[in-house]
């Protein structure tokens, strides 16, 4: 899974497991969801705090975690009337901790359309030995003004974790996900920075084997580059009849009613609660594909496991590529068949006991290569179009998708697997490598040092280094990456009551 996201667990603010120390309170409304393009927040719940000093804690095992709150802006004076992006310097701060050594810290996105789903922090490649205390520290300085809001927490759990119950995130370029890809008609989309799988094609199809109770889909509608109109796909599991979604039309920006942007984090449906055990799932785009339509673009899927699943094999069927697999929507009145075999593989037909007449090898070969060849420059103008299309300059919503350390761009034709050329991600402002100078000075200054430090890059000869106070690294990282930047600070002097 070097090339995959891994799969997380999903921990609402709601959840047990995370100890509040402080003055918290819920909300259950989802009152800021309507005005953000980043999405709902997850379970439409959050805890907010006006508290300085206010705490919580949370306790996991795994290699990586996260956490994901809310910008607050509704009683804050803008500086400019005018301007699309808040004075992030007018919001709460907060610490970091895993274990009591702190760890980098991100930020609110600047955008005013931009509210939810913003990564306060995330450190990867822990020690799976043992168990991590991840603690998180607010700190306020105008309770009139200012309040923090926590929504989930994310983390992947040690192989082999019972995850009975758990909501999993499982991101479109896992390898369970099969993308039937015979005919080219699954692209990743590079245009917003963040990564998708999509299509625009009627009758382009998907498949999903999991362990669960219920799976959501989740994805991205697209605005910035002109307004689109709505389109449809539809699913089934195992052998229910079809279900319709609607993929809805280009919404407008919640600060600007005149302006059409782009939209994260969208939900196309929710499955009915399964019964559980393994379930077979099938998603087709059915249209339209002609004019300025929203393609079906998807991000990840939430699972919820059954009782007894494990963290590894027992979650989700990654038995077969996601590149190209055979047709199972079972779309017969879009003119797709289910004939027992994946399109274009020459079986028999089903039933039939005759062997098939023999075809001259030199024509077949011949008309193969010319059509591959007119298809492949087909899709060549209708890319390059489509690009050149979506090159106008995005609006405030771009950049919003949840990848720790990883970019996934890729240059072919293939929905995946993506390469990794930087553990930099260009998307965010808030993660970003330093200039070879300040860097370099950085790390003689902590070399010099007889600080305790956490690191979250694992140079080659990282595990030989054997710092006392480093937090164990785990070299089966799963695929995750470290990011280059070391830390020097001490812990802050608190405890958690």
């Amino acid at each position: 899974m070097s090339d995959n996201i891994p799969r997380r667990i999903v921990v609402d603010d709601t959840d047990a497991r995370i100890e509040y120390a402080g003055s918290w309170f819920l909300d259950n409304t989802g009152f800021l969801d309507s005005l953000s393009c980043t999405g709902a927040t997850y379970n439409r719940t959050m805890h907010g705090t006006k508290r300085d000093g206010a705490t919580f804690s949370f306790t996991f095992e795994g290699e990586y975690v996260s956490i994901w709150g809310t910008k607050d802006t509704r009683n804050l004076k803008r500086n400019n009337a005018n301007s699309i992006k808040d004075d992030l310097s007018k919001l709460p701060w907060w610490q970091c901790q895993i274990d009591g050594f702190r760890i980098p810290r991100g930020d609110y996105f600047p955008e005013i359309d931009r509210l939810t789903n913003n990564m306060f922090c995330d450190a990867s490649g822990l020690s799976t030995s043992s168990p991590h205390v991840l603690t998180l520290k607010v700190e306020i300085d105008d309770p009139q003004t200012q309040t923090f809001w926590l929504d989930k927490i994310e983390y992947a759990p040690v192989p082999d974790a019972d995850i009975s119950g758990e909501v999993i995130r499982v991101d479109s370029s896992d390898p369970s996900v099969r993308y039937n890809n015979t005919s080219m008609n699954w692209h990743p989309d590079t245009e917003t920075g963040t990564q998708f799988n999509q299509t625009g094609v009627t009758g382009t199809n998907l498949s999903l084997t999991f362990n669960g109770t219920s799976v959501s889909l989740y994805g991205f509608n697209e605005g910035d580059t002109g307004k689109r109109s709505g389109t449809s796909g539809r699913y089934f599991i195992d052998n229910s009849n079809d279900v319709g979604f609607d993929i809805p039309g280009s919404k407008m920006s919640p600060s600007n009613s005149s302006r059409a942007i782009d939209y994260y984090n969208e939900l196309f449906f929710q499955s009915p609660e399964l019964e559980p055990g393994t379930h077979d799932m099938t998603i087709t785009f059915t249209g339209p594909s002609s004019g300025q339509v929203q393609w079906l673009s998807v991000d990840y899927f939430y699972v919820t496991a059954s009782e007894g699943t494990r963290a590894t094999a027992d979650l989700l069927d990654s038995g077969k590529s996601n590149h190209t697999d055979g047709d199972r929507s079972g779309n017969d009145d879009i003119g797709v068949k289910n004939g027992g075999s994946e399109p274009g593989g020459g079986s028999m037909p089903p039933g039939s006991t005759t062997r098939p007449v023999k075809a001259p090898v030199g024509g077949i070969v011949g008309g193969i290569v010319g059509s591959i060849a007119f298809l492949g420059l087909l899709t060549f103008i209708f890319l390059k179009y489509r690009k050149k299309s979506k090159g106008a300059k995005r609006d405030t919503c771009h950049f919003a998708d949840s990848i720790p350390f990883l970019t996934r761009y890729s240059s072919g034709l293939s929905p995946y697997p993506y390469v990794t050329p930087s553990i930099f991600d260009p998307r965010s402002s808030r993660i970003a490598p330093p200039p070879a100078p300040v860097l370099a000075q950085a790390i003689a200054d902590m070399e010099s040092s007889d600080l305790p430090i956490y690191t979250l890059f694992a140079s080659s000869n990282s595990s030989q280094e054997g710092r006392n106070g480093k937090i164990p690294l785990n070299q089966n990282h799963n695929g995750m990456r470290y990011s280059q930047i070391r830390m020097t600070e001490p812990p802050p002097d608190y405890t958690v009551e």
